[in-house]
């Protein structure tokens, strides 16, 4: 969203250069002045930038562009409209380091006035991500067949892959499944989690019995 405030220059600065020439002439004629004249009106600015990237993971380089029009000598940019100017270069650029939604103020000045231009959460700056830790729990450790066990993922930091290998030859995709042994033995059960930043592999057992031993 953009929004735009009015500029303080209310009037166009004229400047009037004049330039005079002194032609000599035959005694008789007299002297005779030339006045020549040029006018120079100065465009009041109009502000405008552009940015890229406009979104990304912190720490995020965001490269801000002056596409203003007008007769311009000052900028004034504020990367976050907190009222304090973060930068008086034309072309910046910038590091977010936190994660959020900015909103950017570019005020530029000339000898007719001045112009702002403000964009409303201009920079989207997500967390970065972690690489994700795999941990899980399960309701049974051991028990006679069919033994049916629920595993509930406790994983850290976001995975958004699961693989589950429930050691007899089952695996599943699902964040927290359910399988059913049935026959005796002894499982490992391994869960792979993985986002963008790496994964991880967690491990447990479960023993099924023939018998009950209580």
């Amino acid at each position: 969203m953009r929004s735009r405030a009015a500029g303080t220059g209310t009037a166009m600065l004229v400047a009037l250069m004049v330039a005079l020439a002194l032609l000599a002439a035959p005694a008789l004629a007299g002297n005779t002045v030339t006045i020549t004249g040029e006018v120079l009106v100065a465009v009041p600015p109009i502000a405008d930038f552009s940015a890229d990237p406009t979104s990304g993971t912190a720490p995020l380089a965001v490269q801000f562009s002056d596409l203003s029009t007008g007769a311009i000598n000052s900028w004034a940019w504020d990367f976050d409209n907190d009222g304090t100017v973060d930068s008086t270069d034309q072309n910046p650029v910038f590091t977010y380091s936190s994660a959020g939604t900015y909103t950017v103020k570019l005020t530029v000045t000339g000898p007719a006035g001045s112009d702002s231009l403000v964009k409303t959460d201009c920079i989207t700056v997500n967390a970065p991500v972690r690489r994700p830790i795999a941990l899980f729990t399960q309701d049974a450790y051991a028990g006679t067949a069919p033994l049916t066990v629920k595993f509930t993922d406790r994983s850290l930091f976001n995975p958004t892959q699961y693989l589950w290998r429930f050691g007899d030859g089952a695996t599943s995709t699902e964040k927290s499944p359910q399988h059913t042994y049935t026959s005796r033995g002894v499982y490992p059960v391994r869960l792979d989690v993985s986002n963008a930043a790496g994964s991880s592999t967690a491990w447990s057992v479960v023993v099924v019995l023939r018998y009950s031993w209580w």
